[in-house]
């Protein structure tokens, strides 16, 4: 086609990179500014204006060109994060869940930590003196645990108590991430931090109410009663037998009276001489019992002291472990501009039309333009 006897036709390459960009909605204006420059260039129009024409549409489809690789790259981009993200949330699921498992396993093993303890503090309590006194008011004997020792036991029993939280503050995480890698495959690298001593510690004040153990003294009567009626048993003893013995031999008779005499007087001397013999073993068995009986009652008291703590660490524990999960869940959840993959029908360019843009295109347009520099 000869350029000085007709005018020049805008060759079908210039509509398609119109089309393909203008639908692609990558470069509005330079579209725009590309459609109105064709709008001006009549068919008559001087070939350096077709030139300028075709030189700004090549450029034009490089700009989407870029553009649309650009936009690949991103959605490349947001395709991994999203995938990466889908796999920590799923780690992280699996994260909670192992924490979860954890809580109930905080309670078997708190569970035997008390029992050790508690058979630790009741050898302990088995130490602890025994204080006597006697209430006038009432002429009782009490029996109760003495004050210094006492007071002693209470601060080995607070202190352990101490120790006992920070062992259990220190060795939740520790325990608590073994079991977060048994469960995700040592994926995911998520942590957690140790719980805070204090919130392990029971509030209740350090004491050791024990009720004293009354008990009535063993006087000296009490026990010569005793001795009386053991006098009276054998004088009956005595009596029966010298009236057996009566029926048979007649002079037993004059025998009977000192016999009974003499047993009467024998076993009074006796009954006297056992007499704090006896007072010692009755106080010694009272002694006994009433301090057996207010050890067992400190070492119930003490069970149930331990058995609270155990439950306040185990409510700490929980709670800290609730609180280390939701960070877990707040962490995996992403940034806040993460948001879903961009869709074809939103915008850019298809791979056929890319294709002509990079090469069919514009390679027409080149050459029209080297047909119009040549002419």
């Amino acid at each position: 086609m000869q350029l000085g006897a007709f005018p020049v036709d805008p060759i079908p390459a210039l509509d398609g990179i119109l089309l393909a960009v203008r639908m692609s909605k990558l470069a509005g204006d330079a579209t725009a500014q590309l459609t109105e420059q064709k709008r001006q260039t009549p068919r008559g129009a001087p070939p350096q204006a077709w030139i300028a024409l075709y030189e700004a549409a090549i450029q034009l489809a490089g700009q989407a060109v870029q553009a649309q690789l650009r936009m690949d790259r991103e959605r490349a981009q947001r395709q991994s994060a999203a995938a990466e993200q889908r796999r920590l949330s799923s780690l992280a699921n699996e994260a909670v869940q192992a924490l979860q498992q954890e809580k109930m396993e905080w309670q078997t093993r708190l569970a035997q930590q008390e029992a050790q303890l508690a058979e630790k503090a009741e050898r302990s309590v088995e130490q602890i003196e025994c204080a006597e006194r006697f209430d006038a008011a009432h002429g009782t004997l009490v029996f109760e645990l003495d004050p210094a020792s006492r007071q002693a036991f209470m601060a080995w029993l607070v202190d352990t108590e101490r120790k006992w939280a920070m062992n259990n503050a220190s060795l939740a995480p520790v325990r608590a991430k073994e079991a977060i890698e048994r469960t995700t495959g040592a994926q995911g690298g998520f942590d957690v931090a140790a719980a805070d001593p204090q919130s392990l510690l029971s509030d209740a004040a350090p004491q050791l109410n024990v009720e004293g153990k009354s008990l009535p003294r063993p006087t000296t009567f009490a026990v010569l009663g005793t001795g009386y009626r053991a006098v009276m048993t054998t004088l009956g003893a005595v009596s029966m037998l010298g009236v057996v013995v009566g029926r048979i031999w007649t002079a037993a008779s004059l025998v009977l009276p000192i016999v009974s005499g003499a047993t009467l007087v024998v076993v009074i001397v006796v009954a006297i001489v056992t007499v704090p013999k006896q007072h010692a073993q009755a106080m010694t068995r009272l002694r006994g019992a009433a301090k057996k009986e207010v050890r067992a009652q400190a070492v119930q008291r003490v069970r149930a002291r331990l058995s609270r703590t155990a439950a306040d660490q185990l409510r700490g524990l929980r709670k800290h472990l609730d609180g280390e999960a939701a960070r877990i869940r707040v962490a995996a959840r992403g940034s806040p501009d993460s948001g879903p993959e961009m869709a074809f029908s939103a915008g850019g360019i298809s791979p056929a039309e890319m294709s002509r843009l990079q090469g069919e295109y514009v390679e027409a347009l080149r050459k029209r333009i080297a047909e119009l520099r040549g002419a």
